[in-house]
């Protein structure tokens, strides 16, 4: 783990995101797939990709629906798990059929699009159940940038964001499965699993975020309103 030296105090956000942000991708040039965040955790794979003008500077785009990105490495969370975690990202397809965001090398999609252009945010409840938990948000309008997060603790549950504004959030899970042991987080393609489509995302994605804690409410507002 890389801290960059502070000479001056840190407010308490801060130091809470320098303690709980995994990665945060700006995807800007000249080092698109480099971890702007606190951990260094630099993209390792990448397929079929290319640079575009972001919501905030550069984006990457996914040109093909075999185009995607890896990046190792998630910590595994537990088998199954009740820590908490959140996922942020600007989006702008050039596709509504279907399309990743955020899916476990492990085989556990989180968050993507239906094949019909739906937000969908979904997990793998491991209790009081076993069984695919999904939500639904807004449809997309093509090449039109949107914010989509979701979010996971056992005091809310898991809630989908899209543009700031939370869904019906799945309540009363304590446990998930995501990963077990550290993993690649892919972007653009996955198998399939649950009810979101493994067909190949298309578009760009900005200013992606990766949290071991749940961001609050207004937390994801201030991130879908830069």
């Amino acid at each position: 783990m890389h801290h960059p030296i502070s000479t001056r105090a840190k407010s308490s956000t801060e130091i809470s995101n320098d303690a709980t942000q995994v990665f945060y991708y700006s995807f800007d040039q000249p080092n698109p797939y480099y971890d702007n965040g606190p951990n260094l955790l630099n993209a390792t794979t990448t397929n079929i990709l290319s640079s575009a003008t972001g919501h905030v500077g550069q984006a990457l785009r996914f040109t093909s629906t075999s185009s995607y990105i890896q990046i190792c490495c998630f910590t595994g969370v537990g088998w199954p798990s009740s820590r908490s975690l959140t996922f942020a990202m600007w989006v702008s397809p050039s596709s509504i059929n279907g399309g990743n965001f955020i899916y476990s090398t492990q085989g556990y999609p989180m968050l993507g699009l239906t094949y019909s252009g739906q937000v969908s945010a979904q997990f793998l409840q491991g209790s009081p159940a076993y069984v695919w938990q999904p939500v639904y948000g807004t449809f997309v309008v093509v090449n039109t940038w949107v914010h989509v997060a979701c979010t996971y603790s056992v005091a809310n549950g898991f809630i989908l964001y899209v543009n700031g504004v939370a869904y019906v959030p799945v309540t009363g899970a304590t446990a998930y499965y995501f990963t077990y042991q550290v993993q690649a987080i892919q972007m653009g393609t996955s198998n399939g699993n649950g009810y979101i489509p493994s067909y190949g995302f298309q578009g760009s994605v900005d200013e992606f975020y990766a949290y071991r804690r749940e961001l609050s409410g207004t937390e994801i507002l201030a991130l879908a309103s830069v």
